[in-house]
């Protein structure tokens, strides 16, 4: 289904994002044009709008025509299935906290150059629930191909920032210890109704269901199987807290994705920054399933042989 551009997004609309973001009263929306920010299928947690906006503002005296781009992620209303697991986990508030209060602060304690992500500009809590962000493709950034995967120079700078993202999250938790208690779900809890239990033991039962049909996979088949009535609880094992380890805000969903890059003329890949920031939880660092996403699902297959 083609997302259909609501009728709530509208000149006003974006004169009031735009007046509270940049803090000048002075802004006056002239005119806008949306589409799709996604393709479909490629982001479940929120419904994405990219909104090109023309506008003028006072500046000594005279008025200036400026132009932004910005990124609308819509926290989904339609009923059903895609609804009730959001709203359960509360990834989306996550994301809310991460872009509005936790990230601003631990972009600040590094150089601009090294910055983490966009930058999150308004945030509305209902009617519908949305968040704002930067949008960073007119700087020249951009999702790298997912069926291709990530080589080895785009993965030393994803790396290298989810490095500086573990660094800075301990940082901002010494200095402000009440940002610990802010991320303590993650996308596994023992405190989440059923529903979420059964999405997952469906799902690993759907893909043994599916790899049926490839060619070679039996043995991996089996495997599958066998974790469908213990997926969750895997999950929840994994995530578990303990205060006695080297804890960071881990990312929880590091894949190709979730982050964008930066070319030089030459098309090599020259900087990085994440994009979604949706499952954070705060878990220990040193267990190597923690971050073992970006290197089992992201990397290109001849890089991913080459590790084993």
């Amino acid at each position: 289904m083609v997302l259909e551009t609501p009728t709530w997004l509208n000149l006003c609309f974006m004169e009031k994002v735009l007046r509270k973001s940049e803090n000048d009263n002075s802004i006056q929306v002239i005119d806008i044009f949306s589409k799709p920010a996604t393709n479909k299928g490629d982001n479940y947690t929120s419904d994405m709008i990219r909104v090109n906006v023309e506008y003028s503002r006072d500046q000594s005296g005279r008025k200036i025509m400026e132009k932004k781009s910005v990124i609308l992620k819509i926290m989904p209303s339609v009923e059903g299935i895609r609804k009730d697991l959001i709203e359960m986990s509360r990834v989306f508030y996550t994301e809310v906290s991460m872009m509005t209060d936790t990230l601003v602060k631990m972009n600040k304690l590094i150089q601009p150059k090294y910055r983490l992500s966009g930058k999150g500009m308004y945030v509305q809590e209902d009617n519908p629930t949305l968040l704002v962000i930067e949008d960073l493709a007119p700087l020249g950034y951009r999702i790298a191909n997912r069926h291709s995967g990530l080589d080895l120079d785009h993965c030393i700078l994803a790396l290298r920032g989810l490095a500086r993202f573990h660094a800075t999250s301990v940082a901002i938790c010494e200095k402000e210890p009440n940002q610990k208690e802010m991320y303590t779900r993650g996308m596994f809890n023992i405190a989440y109704p059923s529903e979420m239990r059964v999405f997952f033991c469906k799902g690993t039962k759907q893909l043994a269901e599916e790899m049926e049909n490839w060619p070679g996979m039996k043995k991996y088949v089996e495997k599958i199987a066998k974790l469908v009535d213990h997926i969750y609880n895997i999950g929840i094992d994994m995530w578990k807290l303990s205060e006695n380890e080297f804890n960071v805000i881990n990312h929880g969903d590091c894949w190709v994705n979730n982050m964008m890059f930066k070319y030089n003329d030459d098309g090599k890949p020259i900087d990085h920054v994440f994009v979604s920031i949706i499952y954070h939880k705060r878990s220990c660092i040193s267990s190597k399933h923690k971050n073992s996403l970006i290197i089992y699902h992201s990397l290109y297959s001849d890089l991913k042989d080459s590790i084993h």
